[in-house]
Parts: structure tokens; sequence; C-alpha cells
């Protein structure tokens, strides 16, 4: 974990051996990539399987996905490896997202 910014602190973990930096979210309960995040992991984005849920953003917006995608994760510092979910953002979302329920699990 870094953090760049006083309010915001950011991860870099290995998705399918890219490196993806991540920002962790206290209020988030899923993982988001980017479209362009996602492209690189899988330029043909053949993983992709319809979405579980409905996203909505702390105002009540819909954040348009493409789907979902399952995705073998390593910590580059520990070596810990996870299988993880997540939605592909189908808007001009910059920046992959990192849910905290999950990283909590991590540890």
């Amino acid at each position: 974990m870094h953090n760049t910014n006083e309010k915001r602190v950011y991860c870099q973990l290995k998705v399918k051996n890219r490196s993806v930096n991540f920002l962790l979210d206290c209020g988030n309960t899923v993982n988001l990539l980017t479209l362009k995040d996602s492209t690189a992991i899988d330029s043909k984005l053949e993983s992709l399987r319809p979405a579980a849920a409905q996203l909505k953003m702390f105002d009540n917006t819909e954040l348009k996905t493409l789907g979902m995608m399952t995705a073998d994760v390593q910590h580059p510092l520990s070596g810990k490896r996870r299988r993880m979910d997540f939605y592909v953002a189908a808007t001009h979302h910059n920046r992959a997202i990192l849910g905290w329920t999950l990283v909590s699990k991590w540890t």
C-alpha cells in the first residue's frame, strides 16, 4: 500500500501478471477494473461474463459495466495469490478500485 495523497490510499497488484494500480475504497464492496486495464489483461475480453449485479454509486446513479471477469491476482511483495472477481467499467472510469471488504480478506 502507498499513500500519494492524505485522503487516498493505493495498492499495486499483479492481475494476470499485469501491474494494476488500485484505489482502496473502504465504502466499496466490489472490485472494479477500467476498460483499459481489462483489455490489457484480456485483449478480446473473452473471459467477460454478465454482471452479477447492477452497481450504484454514492449518489444512487448507475455505474454502467460491460460485465465481470475473474482473474488471478498476486501481491508483488508478499507473493500471496487470490482469485478475484472484477466488474469492468463501461464508461471512462479512470481508476481501478479494490473494495475494502475484499482487501480485509487478503490479510
